[in-house]
């Protein structure tokens, strides 16, 4: 194979043993699908970050049990119409070459729009009648528009993969493509991906597939990732400087949103301010920023916006009268990831207790209060499993349940 081909297609596991860091999610893949004609969910929803593995983990295991994939990509829906013509026509249809088939909907969370009304009962619907396992994948399924196909669907998450996972992968290609990679840019390129094993690969294919050599000054100056460069680059014009002037256009031209930037500084003001009085003074400004933050959420005052600017910028940068000589050593923000598995977390509870709720005539909130109770009799009643059924609970919120 040459160049052109995407090293993502070219690598892309033709087995479940060539899947890493998810052993738990494939095995419960597979069983959905051997089980699937005795199963009562007639579909499955694989979610988790972008690049987790959730596609190649489809193929792959199809590949194992001899299945044909029919890949339908969900933002080429544009209405309830369109899905019952391209899905519910496969849903019915056998297979061309007579083997068992997977019907594919990839990425859902692009028919969540507006353009999309009717959509989603459509398809679950669909699901309902098909003749054959559907498939679903998503990064955020928690979306409330999703319930439906949740209600449906036997929920699978795929977790983020680890960085010393995707560094054994990229390694691998490394050898398979005679790329002569410096051991530390593998790591880094590794660590900088924040679990995204597809976008790794693919920089390593544009760094080093015209030169077959990968080294640590190619992964620094990778543009990517241009947001987080251009992020650092707005921090060292606060943290570096004491001049007000300087500091004070410092997030002029980042894309991030406003309250992204209350995460970057906080994240990265311990590392350059070690006096307990310039900390303090630094923290706050931002406290003082977080007021205006208040008052535009609650009452939409867009005005505060401009003295939350300045707080955060030349109001954090005078806090301190001498700036460090040391070369800033500063970090993405880790805080987005934790609350968006936080989000996931709350969403997964949420989920169980409207199914709770549905069958027992109460409200969500009150299933959420008295949650400790429902763990414990799934935990330890005899009659767990029927339970389970009654309430309608898929095995990953039974197993949410049991801990």
């Amino acid at each position: 194979m040459n160049n052109s081909v995407s090293w993502t297609r070219k690598y892309v596991p033709k087995s479940s043993n060539e899947v890493i860091g998810q052993q738990l999610p494939l095995q419960r893949l597979k069983r959905f699908i051997n089980s699937y004609k005795t199963s009562r969910k007639k579909a499955s929803l694989l979610y988790g970050l972008t690049g987790s593995g959730k596609t190649c983990s489809v193929y792959a295991v199809a590949n194992e049990l001899n299945y044909e994939v029919l890949e339908i990509n969900a933002s080429d829906f544009r209405n309830a119409n369109s899905i019952k013509e391209i899905v519910g026509t496969a849903s019915s249809q056998m297979s061309l070459f007579g083997k068992g088939k997977i019907i594919l909907v990839d990425e859902l969370d692009g028919i969540s729009g507006q353009k999309d009304r009717g959509g989603i009962p459509a398809l679950s619907k669909i699901i309902s009648k098909s003749s054959f396992p559907i498939v679903m994948t998503a990064n955020d399924p928690w979306d409330k528009k999703f319930s439906t196909l949740r209600r449906a669907s036997e929920m699978i998450e795929f977790m983020q993969l680890k960085s010393d996972s995707i560094h054994q992968i990229l390694g691998d290609i490394c050898k398979k493509e005679s790329v002569e990679a410096d051991e530390h840019a593998l790591k880094s390129m590794a660590n900088r991906s924040g679990g995204d094993l597809r976008a790794a690969i693919n920089d390593l294919q544009i760094l080093s597939a015209s030169t077959k050599k990968l080294s640590q000054s190619d992964v620094d100056n990778l543009s990517d990732r241009n947001r987080v460069e251009s992020m650092l680059a707005a921090l060292t014009k606060i943290l570096k400087t004491t001049d007000f002037d300087t500091a004070v256009s410092a997030f002029d031209e980042i894309e991030e949103k406003p309250n992204e930037w209350f995460l970057w500084v906080d994240e990265n003001i311990p590392a350059e301010y070690k006096n307990p009085k310039y900390l303090a003074k630094a923290y706050e400004a931002i406290s003082s920023a977080d007021v205006f933050n208040g008052r535009i959420t609650r009452n939409q005052y867009w005005r505060f916006l401009v003295y939350i600017k300045i707080l955060l910028t030349a109001g954090v940068a005078i806090s301190k009268e001498t700036k460090q000589e040391t070369p800033a050593n500063y970090k993405k923000t880790s805080r987005l990831l934790k609350i968006w598995m936080a989000n996931m977390r709350y969403n997964k509870r949420k989920n169980i207790a409207e199914k709770i709720a549905e069958h027992t005539h109460t409200s969500p909130n009150k299933v959420i209060q008295d949650m400790h109770y429902y763990k414990t009799m799934i935990k330890n009643s005899s009659y767990s499993k029927q339970l389970a059924d009654d309430l309608n609970l898929d095995q990953e919120e039974v197993e949410w349940l049991s801990k």
